[in-house]
């Protein structure tokens, strides 16, 4: 899949593990589908995340009048850095490993 094909998809969570070896957010798409975003390092090394703005919060409602944290508005990758930008704020990665896969 695209990384811009989740745009205006709908953030169901945002978790970064506490060794920061690890980023994932789950998002539904307009169709319904959900996938995982997901960043890490091959090594298992630490990856490096900058949160420039946030606002996380659980009250904005999709048109299906479903909780969610917000929409993700733009996404971009280069050179080992993803860029997430949303009504959640904004999330800078560095990473080696960006992965999207569909769930069930």
């Amino acid at each position: 899949m695209n990384l811009h094909e989740l745009e205006e998809s709908d953030v169901l969570t945002i978790s970064l593990d506490q060794a920061h070896r690890r980023f994932d957010m789950v998002l539904r798409t307009e169709d319904g589908k959900c996938y995982a975003l997901s960043a890490w390092n091959q090594g298992a090394t630490r990856i490096d995340i900058t949160f420039g703005e946030v606002h996380i919060r659980a009250n904005l409602t999709n048109r299906q009048s479903m909780r969610v944290l917000g929409e993700l508005e733009s996404i971009g990758s280069l050179d080992g850095v993803l860029v997430l930008e949303g009504d959640f704020g904004d999330i800078t990665i560095k990473a080696d490993t960006v992965s999207v896969r569909k769930l069930d």
